[in-house]
């Protein structure tokens, strides 16, 4: 009794009964959770935090709550081991008050296993407010070398390169489809987008070819650069029978097609000349590939009576090829014409001119 008495003074008060230390008890209990929440907090904190300015920050506040928290407890554990040693000190005669203490006390026990919190929450913030130190340092540094300065000025530059590739990408193959539906209108004849493997296609963005198509005369595909682009690059004209085979890299089977094939291939050169004269690069206009697919068309178009017309300088409708000395019809087209002349031999029989092949260098 004189030992629990001499306890009770150091404590400042006297002894606490079994029934008053209960709520105690049960004080703890919540600390003792606040502390498991508080070691989730910085566990989630440590892993999850991107930033670590707002890392240290979020750690260095579960460390100042979790420090309060775990003095209280101290304490509280503190005047609880009083109340044990003292029922310790008395023995088992009290009967259920102190068996109920001893039970809960068992599991509440769990101090030592979060004695190590408050060490490791400050050795987090340290590694974090030393992370935070070195960064700050690193990006100093680019800033003085102009190195982050740079790579932000580029980024910005390819940003906006490629919302405008985006945006003249999307308006090419707006006027793409534009080009071969007023190049159908004036001529009268067939035209359609397609693909490389033969199929028609109604999406600009998708064809890669374009295809005339001349009954019965011939079938024309004009492949172009890439995919959903208005720029041509060759020609190929065959026979009408061949027109759903036919693509921009086949051969044509009869010397005819052939002869016309090359034909139609130094109009496109012809062509590409004179668009990129006209449209610059740099003026913002319409591109000149797009210019010089559609006077390619409209003079593919002006070989619509290939067959039929004779020569406008000899008369005869066949005569002799200078290289084979084959009799071929007159398929020869000016392609130097203003482009409103080549719109209009699309159109009309009587404005379109037609020569041999021994004549041609004399006349383009």
């Amino acid at each position: 009794m004189a030992q629990e008495e001499e306890r009770s003074k150091r404590k400042g008060g006297r002894a606490l009964s079994v029934q008053e230390s209960l709520p105690l008890l049960e004080k703890s209990k919540e600390q003792v959770l606040f502390l498991r929440q508080a070691g989730d907090r910085l566990l989630g904190a440590l892993t999850t935090f991107e930033n670590p300015s707002k890392a240290a920050e979020c750690v260095s506040q579960v460390t100042k709550e979790a420090e309060a928290t775990l003095d209280g407890l101290r304490t509280n554990m503190g005047l609880l081991g009083n109340v044990l040693e003292t029922i310790i000190t008395r023995g088992p005669q009290e009967s259920n008050p102190e068996d109920q203490f001893q039970k809960v006390w068992r599991n509440v026990n769990v101090t030592g296993k979060h004695a190590c919190m408050q060490q490791g929450c400050r050795m987090a913030l340290e590694a974090f407010q030393e992370e935070k130190q070195k960064r700050l340092q690193e990006s100093k540094r680019k800033q003085l070398s102009g190195e982050g300065c740079y790579d932000g000025m580029m980024g910005a530059i390819k940003r906006k390169r490629k919302m405008e590739f985006d945006e003249k990408s999307s308006s090419e193959t707006g006027a793409l489809k534009r080009c071969v539906e007023r190049v159908g209108e004036v001529s009268g004849l067939r035209l359609f987008l397609a693909r490389s493997n033969g199929t028609l296609t109604q999406d600009p963005a998708a064809a890669d070819e374009v295809r005339v198509v001349c009954t019965p005369i011939f079938g024309a595909a004009v492949a172009l650069h890439s995919t959903g682009t208005a720029t041509p690059i060759r020609v190929v004209i065959d026979e009408f029978d061949n027109a759903r085979t036919l693509d921009g890299w086949t051969q044509p089977a009869h010397y005819v097609f052939q002869r016309a094939s090359q034909m139609a291939n130094e109009a496109l050169h012809s062509f590409w000349e004179r668009a990129e004269i006209e449209f610059s690069a740099e003026s913002g206009q319409i591109s000149p590939g797009l210019v010089a697919l559609e006077d390619l068309l409209l003079w593919i178009c002006s070989l619509r009576d290939m067959f039929q017309v004779p020569c406008s300088v000899t008369g005869p409708l066949l005569a002799a090829d200078p290289e084979t000395h084959q009799l071929l019809p007159p398929i020869f087209r000016k392609s130097k014409l203003p482009r409103s002349k080549l719109r209009a031999a699309a159109t009309s029989n009587g404005l379109r001119e037609a020569y041999h092949l021994h004549i041609a260098k004399a006349l383009d």
